[in-house]
């Protein structure tokens, strides 16, 4: 069994539509309480876009999330399952 992993995000752009993950961690507790935004590893190279607080799904879809792993944007391949629980991300390179 493999760890749950979290990767805050920050933005990487003026606008703040570009993320980028920062180093992973195994405590959500604390990515909660230090950025709004993180992505979820709970199958290695999948990643579900999580929200501290509730995200539109237009805002989340206007978002390029980056691979933790190579840097290149990542593909949405499933729709959010609500506000704060978004898409599900994989790199078409990593995976």
């Amino acid at each position: 069994m493999r760890d749950i992993r979290y990767h805050p995000l920050v933005d990487c752009d003026s606008e703040g539509t570009e993320k980028i993950p920062m180093f992973p961690t195994g405590d959500e507790d604390t990515v909660r309480k230090t950025c709004g935004i993180y992505l979820r590893e709970v199958i290695p190279k999948y990643y579900r876009l999580c929200a501290v607080r509730s995200i539109s799904d237009e805002t989340a879809q206007s978002y390029t999330i980056h691979c933790p792993y190579c840097g290149r944007a990542m593909t949405q391949i499933s729709p959010p399952g609500d506000n704060r629980r978004l898409g599900l991300y994989c790199c078409p390179d990593c995976k």
